[in-house]
């Protein structure tokens, strides 16, 4: 049987993957409920569906990249979810969920003789768009072995990590909470050195030739910050729910996570002042305003 795929879930993430599947070659259904997000992906897929249950019954792998477990749980269990498609064998669920809610969805798909595989991925919209984005996989390895080269399209850092379907939801979280700790520490440090006086391209540099260095201070900082687009591409809401699912997944394990709870109350700050919709970078705008400061790189200087 040749595969035919389907994707739900058609955004800043989502379109770029769904992209690089059906450049891959499988013919590609797709379904949003955003109907700009489904036609600017028209010319690409073989059909468009008007729910996920339509895309099950086309689609014997369904890839979705979606933004809460509320809207996960929807589209795979609800009334008109996947499950009750007539064709559909896998499910590879690219959001960020949480062990717990993928064994939940596993083991639901499990009683319709359909595989949840969690697949979470890390490396922003660019690195969806490209095709390198890191993509970490648990659950039952033949289908794993079956998906592979679909995942391949998008991914360059593919990683399995186990049959337990919860094992690659942790290795996510654990990515998210260390990313999004070094933005926090980033900004306040050059928030600070800024105030101090320094130049913060010569900070730039010194940090990221010395241990100081993270994902913040190599490509967050010197592409979005420092230039004051503030367009990265992670919004400040997504960032704060992850940080809140990885203290309530750490606390169910009577694990304290101290600095992810410390950063998690200045993402909350700042959604209070209204960031919520806005790239996370702009952490930086409301550390600069407590401060009195305002951390700009030269390009910026010179506009």
């Amino acid at each position: 049987m040749t595969d035919v795929l389907g994707f739900i879930g058609l955004g800043a993430m989502g379109s770029g993957i769904a992209r690089r599947l059906a450049a891959a070659g499988a013919p590609l259904w797709i379904h949003d409920i955003n109907a700009v997000a489904v036609e600017k992906l028209r010319p690409v897929a073989k059909g468009i569906a008007h729910s996920p249950m339509e895309i099950g019954d086309q689609a014997n792998i369904v890839f979705i990249s979606l933004p809460s477990l509320k809207a996960g749980e929807e589209v795979v269990l609800g009334n008109q979810g996947l499950i009750h498609g007539k064709a559909v064998k896998i499910v590879i669920d690219l959001s960020t969920t949480g062990a717990r809610f993928a064994e939940m969805m596993f083991e639901a798909a499990k009683k319709r003789g359909i595989t949840y595989l969690a697949s979470p991925i890390s490396g922003g919209v660019g690195g969806a768009a490209a095709g390198t984005l890191a993509v970490m996989s648990s659950g039952p390895e033949d289908a794993y072995k079956k998906v592979r080269p679909y995942i391949e399209s998008f991914g360059k850092g593919i990683h399995y990590l186990g049959e337990e379907p919860g094992y690659a939801q942790t290795m996510k979280l654990i990515n998210n909470m260390l990313s999004t700790t070094g933005l926090v520490m980033a900004c306040e440090a050059f928030v600070y050195g800024t105030k101090a006086g320094l130049d913060p391209d010569l900070m730039l540099e010194v940090i990221n030739s010395g241990t100081g260095r993270n994902s913040a201070t190599l490509y967050k900082l010197p592409k979005s910050i420092l230039p004051r687009t503030f367009n990265y591409g992670a919004k400040t809401a997504i960032t704060e729910k992850d940080n809140e699912l990885t203290l309530h997944e750490a606390d169910a394990l009577g694990v304290d996570l101290s600095i992810v709870r410390a950063a998690q109350k200045v993402w909350q700050s700042i959604i209070a002042q209204g960031a919520a919709d806005e790239d996370n970078t702009v952490l930086m705008k409301y550390l600069e305003k407590q401060a009195g400061v305002v951390v700009r790189g030269k390009a910026a200087r010179q506009q």
